[in-house]
């Protein structure tokens, strides 16, 4: 910790010969602070599909209603999108580059695109970004999602889009941050309905089916469904200069937003080495 400047770790140590791991912290983390595990929430994500799969709501080679306007014919299945060949770009269009996309920010103040989290609900959002439908407001900007005039300043389909047939292996980048958000909007869609009849958000869907059976109780997609008590760690930039990034967040959380902590990601570790498998007991009732 103290060789790369960091503010803090936490780690889960799995030891051969031993069942239960090593859990440690370091600095100003311990095994249950809670930080943003990034791209390893794709894992959850494809629990969650996995468990869709289980429940009959939907199976892998089922047709997504989305399609690349350069390959209209060719339908994309969910299977391309859990194995990144829907051919759909790897992140929303300008979230790394100089101008901040309004979809990615803070809600600190001091990105003022994103004053709140969760963004957007992902059908709304995903509806109008892929089909250019109209204009979508994210943390208080809008955007009109414009595909017809390449030159107009919005973001036209192309870049939206890879020119690869779907379903096919990429000869460029196969990964795709924008894919995973697509498919957590697709777990939403066929997820079955709350004890109160009311619809589940991918979000709650998790928590219904992964988190809470698998005794995750420090793991959520946004800090303010992490409970009260919990060590949240802040982020610190890329450059590695030890600044805190702030408490950002983006429209496609399921690729990459999930809170967790060491003891929670361990504790999925265990039951799944225990059982070999996710079995329908393992992950819900």
């Amino acid at each position: 910790v103290t060789e790369l400047g960091l503010s803090g770790a936490s780690v889960a140590l799995y030891r051969p010969g031993y069942e239960r791991p090593l859990l440690r912290g370091f600095g100003s983390m311990t095994p249950d602070s809670a930080i943003m595990i990034a791209s390893v929430s794709k894992v959850v994500v494809g629990g969650a599909a996995a468990k869709i799969f289980e429940l009959g709501l939907a199976t892998p080679d089922d047709e997504i209603s989305y399609h690349n306007p350069s390959f209209p014919n060719v339908p994309i299945y969910w299977r391309d999108l859990l194995t990144h060949r829907s051919s759909l770009a790897r992140d929303v269009v300008g979230c790394c580059d100089s101008r901040t996309s309004p979809a990615y920010g803070r809600r600190d103040g001091v990105n003022p695109h994103n004053p709140t989290c969760p963004l957007d609900n992902l059908e709304g959002w995903y509806t109008k970004y892929l089909t250019g439908a109209g204009e979508t407001s994210v943390g208080g900007t809008t955007e009109w999602w414009n595909d017809e005039d390449p030159n107009s300043g919005d973001y036209p389909l192309s870049k939206k889009w890879k020119n690869e047939k779907p379903g096919s292996e990429p000869a460029g980048e196969q990964y795709s941050n924008l894919a995973v958000g697509l498919l957590g909007l697709l777990i939403e869609r066929a997820a079955p309905p709350k004890a109160d009849g009311s619809a589940h958000s991918f979000a709650s869907f998790s928590h219904e089916y992964i988190f809470a059976p698998l005794g995750m109780t420090n793991t959520a997609w946004f800090r303010d469904d992490l409970p009260a008590d919990t060590h949240q760690v802040t982020m610190t930039a890329k450059s590695g200069n030890g600044n805190p990034s702030g408490e950002y967040c983006f429209i496609d959380y399921p690729s990459g937003q999930l809170m967790s902590t060491a003891r929670d990601m361990a504790s999925t570790r265990s039951r799944v080495a225990s059982a070999k498998r996710l079995a329908a007991s393992d992950v819900a009732p």
